[in-house]
Protein backbone atom coordinates (compact mmCIF):
# COMPACT_ATOMS: atom_id res chain seq x y z
CA UNK A 1 0.00 0.00 0.00
CA UNK A 2 1.17 3.91 -0.67
CA UNK A 3 2.38 6.17 2.03
CA UNK A 4 -1.13 7.87 2.39
CA UNK A 5 -2.95 4.47 1.79
CA UNK A 6 -1.48 3.30 4.67
CA UNK A 7 -2.24 6.17 6.75
CA UNK A 8 -5.48 7.24 5.80
CA UNK A 9 -7.89 5.39 8.31
CA UNK A 10 -6.07 6.96 10.96
CA UNK A 11 -5.72 10.24 9.94
CA UNK A 12 -8.89 11.44 10.77
CA UNK A 13 -8.10 10.96 14.52
CA UNK A 14 -4.12 11.78 14.46
CA UNK A 15 -5.11 14.99 12.63
CA UNK A 16 -8.32 16.84 13.64
CA UNK A 17 -9.64 20.01 13.09
CA UNK A 18 -7.51 22.17 15.28
CA UNK A 19 -8.91 25.27 16.39
CA UNK A 20 -5.68 27.07 16.45
CA UNK A 21 -5.24 26.88 12.77
CA UNK A 22 -8.59 27.58 12.49
CA UNK A 23 -8.36 30.84 14.49
CA UNK A 24 -5.12 31.74 12.70
CA UNK A 25 -7.02 31.54 8.94
CA UNK A 26 -9.97 33.47 10.05
CA UNK A 27 -7.62 36.16 11.36
CA UNK A 28 -6.55 36.59 7.90
CA UNK A 29 -9.79 36.10 6.27
CA UNK A 30 -13.50 36.63 7.80
CA UNK A 31 -15.30 35.16 5.04
CA UNK A 32 -15.32 34.56 1.27
CA UNK A 33 -13.43 31.90 -0.68
CA UNK A 34 -10.62 29.96 0.72
CA UNK A 35 -8.35 27.05 -1.14
CA UNK A 36 -6.65 24.15 0.75
CA UNK A 37 -3.77 22.63 -1.09
CA UNK A 38 -3.18 19.16 0.37
CA UNK A 39 -6.15 19.02 2.21
CA UNK A 40 -5.55 15.17 3.57
CA UNK A 41 -9.08 13.90 4.08
CA UNK A 42 -10.78 17.64 4.34
CA UNK A 43 -10.93 18.06 8.75
CA UNK A 44 -9.73 21.61 8.26
CA UNK A 45 -11.77 22.36 5.00
CA UNK A 46 -15.03 21.11 6.37
CA UNK A 47 -14.28 22.93 9.48
CA UNK A 48 -14.24 26.00 7.60
CA UNK A 49 -16.92 24.98 5.59
CA UNK A 50 -19.07 25.08 8.33
CA UNK A 51 -18.00 28.46 9.62
CA UNK A 52 -19.58 29.67 6.24
CA UNK A 53 -16.38 29.96 3.83
CA UNK A 54 -16.19 28.77 0.61
CA UNK A 55 -13.64 26.10 0.63
CA UNK A 56 -12.21 24.01 -2.52
CA UNK A 57 -9.92 21.42 -1.28
CA UNK A 58 -7.33 19.71 -3.37
CA UNK A 59 -5.61 16.21 -2.60
CA UNK A 60 -3.60 13.83 -4.73
CA UNK A 61 -4.11 10.39 -2.51
CA UNK A 62 -6.57 8.49 -4.02
CA UNK A 63 -7.79 7.27 -0.53
CA UNK A 64 -7.63 10.72 1.00
CA UNK A 65 -9.64 11.92 -1.43
CA UNK A 66 -11.99 9.64 -1.24
CA UNK A 67 -12.74 10.50 2.58
CA UNK A 68 -12.12 14.14 1.67
CA UNK A 69 -14.95 14.16 -1.55
CA UNK A 70 -17.41 12.44 0.98
CA UNK A 71 -17.39 14.81 3.46
CA UNK A 72 -17.91 17.55 0.43
CA UNK A 73 -20.68 15.14 -0.24
CA UNK A 74 -22.00 16.08 3.57
CA UNK A 75 -21.04 19.88 3.74
CA UNK A 76 -22.19 22.86 1.94
CA UNK A 77 -19.75 25.26 0.22
CA UNK A 78 -16.80 22.82 0.34
CA UNK A 79 -15.49 21.47 -3.10
CA UNK A 80 -13.11 18.23 -3.42
CA UNK A 81 -10.90 18.09 -6.07
CA UNK A 82 -7.72 15.32 -7.06
CA UNK A 83 -5.06 17.68 -7.96
CA UNK A 84 -1.64 17.88 -7.00
CA UNK A 85 -0.12 20.82 -5.82
CA UNK A 86 1.68 21.12 -9.05
CA UNK A 87 -1.70 21.33 -10.87
CA UNK A 88 -2.77 24.61 -9.06
CA UNK A 89 -1.73 25.62 -12.42
CA UNK A 90 -5.57 23.91 -13.94
CA UNK A 91 -7.49 25.96 -11.71
CA UNK A 92 -9.20 28.93 -13.44
CA UNK A 93 -11.00 30.47 -10.22
CA UNK A 94 -9.44 33.60 -7.90
CA UNK A 95 -9.63 33.02 -4.06
CA UNK A 96 -9.22 35.17 -1.30
CA UNK A 97 -6.99 33.11 0.88
CA UNK A 98 -5.07 30.28 -0.10
CA UNK A 99 -3.55 27.83 2.58
CA UNK A 100 -1.21 24.98 2.48
CA UNK A 101 -0.52 23.70 5.97
CA UNK A 102 0.83 20.22 7.58
CA UNK A 103 3.79 20.33 6.42
CA UNK A 104 2.61 19.46 2.87
CA UNK A 105 4.83 22.28 0.95
CA UNK A 106 7.86 20.12 0.93
CA UNK A 107 6.33 17.37 -0.92
CA UNK A 108 7.70 19.26 -3.91
CA UNK A 109 11.08 18.17 -5.37
CA UNK A 110 12.49 21.63 -4.98
CA UNK A 111 12.91 24.91 -4.29
CA UNK A 112 12.61 26.19 -8.09
CA UNK A 113 9.30 23.53 -7.84
CA UNK A 114 7.89 25.80 -4.88
CA UNK A 115 9.02 29.10 -6.13
CA UNK A 116 6.55 28.09 -9.49
CA UNK A 117 3.98 27.10 -7.04
CA UNK A 118 4.03 30.58 -5.55
CA UNK A 119 3.66 32.16 -8.42
CA UNK A 120 0.69 30.59 -9.02
CA UNK A 121 -0.79 31.24 -5.89
CA UNK A 122 -0.40 35.06 -6.74
CA UNK A 123 -2.15 34.08 -9.70
CA UNK A 124 -4.76 32.73 -7.58
CA UNK A 125 -5.14 35.10 -5.15
CA UNK A 126 -7.44 38.06 -5.18
CA UNK A 127 -6.35 41.44 -4.64
CA UNK A 128 -4.80 41.61 -0.90
CA UNK A 129 -5.59 37.95 -0.76
CA UNK A 130 -4.03 35.83 1.76
CA UNK A 131 -1.44 33.18 1.66
CA UNK A 132 -0.48 30.58 5.06
CA UNK A 133 1.94 28.10 5.03
CA UNK A 134 2.76 25.80 7.63
CA UNK A 135 5.98 23.46 7.71
CA UNK A 136 8.05 22.27 9.95
CA UNK A 137 11.35 24.40 11.00
CA UNK A 138 14.10 22.16 9.60
CA UNK A 139 16.36 25.11 11.05
CA UNK A 140 15.89 23.65 14.48
CA UNK A 141 16.76 19.69 13.72
CA UNK A 142 18.93 20.45 10.38
CA UNK A 143 22.03 19.36 11.98
CA UNK A 144 20.72 16.25 13.01
CA UNK A 145 21.28 12.71 11.35
CA UNK A 146 17.79 11.67 13.21
CA UNK A 147 15.17 13.69 14.24
CA UNK A 148 12.08 11.74 16.20
CA UNK A 149 8.96 13.28 17.07
CA UNK A 150 6.99 12.60 20.05
CA UNK A 151 4.53 9.85 19.91
CA UNK A 152 1.26 10.26 19.50
CA UNK A 153 -0.41 7.72 21.34
CA UNK A 154 -4.22 7.44 20.77
CA UNK A 155 -6.66 4.72 22.03
CA UNK A 156 -6.63 1.65 19.54
CA UNK A 157 -3.12 2.94 18.49
CA UNK A 158 0.18 4.83 18.43
CA UNK A 159 1.57 6.84 15.44
CA UNK A 160 5.18 7.74 14.94
CA UNK A 161 7.37 9.77 12.74
CA UNK A 162 11.23 10.06 12.60
CA UNK A 163 13.38 12.28 9.86
CA UNK A 164 16.31 10.36 8.32
CA UNK A 165 18.36 13.92 7.36
CA UNK A 166 21.38 12.27 6.34
CA UNK A 167 21.32 12.93 2.78
CA UNK A 168 20.28 15.33 0.48
CA UNK A 169 16.29 14.86 0.69
CA UNK A 170 14.74 13.98 4.12
CA UNK A 171 13.41 10.16 4.70
CA UNK A 172 10.53 10.51 6.26
CA UNK A 173 9.10 7.61 8.50
CA UNK A 174 5.77 7.01 9.51
CA UNK A 175 4.86 4.12 11.59
CA UNK A 176 1.20 2.95 13.36
CA UNK A 177 1.21 0.39 15.74
CA UNK A 178 -1.85 -1.29 16.85
CA UNK A 179 -2.53 -4.29 19.24
CA UNK A 180 -1.85 -7.02 16.71
CA UNK A 181 0.43 -5.03 13.54
CA UNK A 182 2.54 -2.49 13.33
CA UNK A 183 3.54 -1.00 9.83
CA UNK A 184 5.85 2.03 8.39
CA UNK A 185 6.58 3.34 5.41
CA UNK A 186 9.40 5.94 4.03
CA UNK A 187 8.74 8.92 1.60
CA UNK A 188 11.60 11.35 0.79
CA UNK A 189 10.85 15.06 1.62
CA UNK A 190 12.35 18.40 0.79
CA UNK A 191 15.16 20.12 3.60
CA UNK A 192 13.20 23.71 2.88
CA UNK A 193 15.05 26.37 5.03
CA UNK A 194 13.12 29.32 6.01
CA UNK A 195 15.25 31.47 4.54
CA UNK A 196 14.96 29.51 0.90
CA UNK A 197 11.20 29.49 1.50
CA UNK A 198 11.34 33.76 2.53
CA UNK A 199 13.15 34.49 -0.37
CA UNK A 200 10.73 32.39 -2.59
CA UNK A 201 8.07 34.19 -1.57
CA UNK A 202 9.57 37.50 -1.88
CA UNK A 203 10.92 36.32 -5.99
CA UNK A 204 7.12 35.50 -6.03
CA UNK A 205 5.96 38.86 -5.88
CA UNK A 206 4.71 39.35 -2.24
CA UNK A 207 4.49 42.15 -0.66
CA UNK A 208 3.76 41.76 3.44
CA UNK A 209 5.45 38.43 4.89
CA UNK A 210 4.94 37.73 8.31
CA UNK A 211 6.66 34.72 10.08
CA UNK A 212 5.69 32.63 12.94
CA UNK A 213 6.80 29.72 15.38
CA UNK A 214 3.35 28.81 16.53
CA UNK A 215 -0.36 29.54 15.02
CA UNK A 216 -0.96 31.12 18.42
CA UNK A 217 1.63 34.06 16.33
CA UNK A 218 4.64 33.18 18.19
CA UNK A 219 7.30 35.31 16.63
CA UNK A 220 9.26 33.04 14.42
CA UNK A 221 12.10 31.60 16.25
CA UNK A 222 15.38 29.41 14.22
CA UNK A 223 14.86 27.09 17.44
CA UNK A 224 10.83 26.81 16.96
CA UNK A 225 9.38 23.44 15.72
CA UNK A 226 7.01 25.04 13.27
CA UNK A 227 8.01 28.02 10.44
CA UNK A 228 4.32 29.49 9.95
CA UNK A 229 4.31 31.99 6.73
CA UNK A 230 1.40 34.42 6.00
CA UNK A 231 1.58 36.75 2.49
CA UNK A 232 0.09 39.13 0.57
Amino acid sequence: MSFYQDLTPYYDEIFPANHKQLDFIQSYIQQGDLLDVGAGTGNTAAALAQLGYHVTAIEPGPSMYENLKEKAQHTAQLTALPLTMQQCSELQDQYDAIYCIGNTLVHLNSVEEVGAWLKETRRLLRKDGALIIQIVNIEKIKDHKEFHFPSMVKKDFTFDRAYDLSGEKIKFTTSITTNDSCFSNTISLLKLTAQALLASINEAGFQSVEAFSSFEKTPYDPNGAALIVAAR
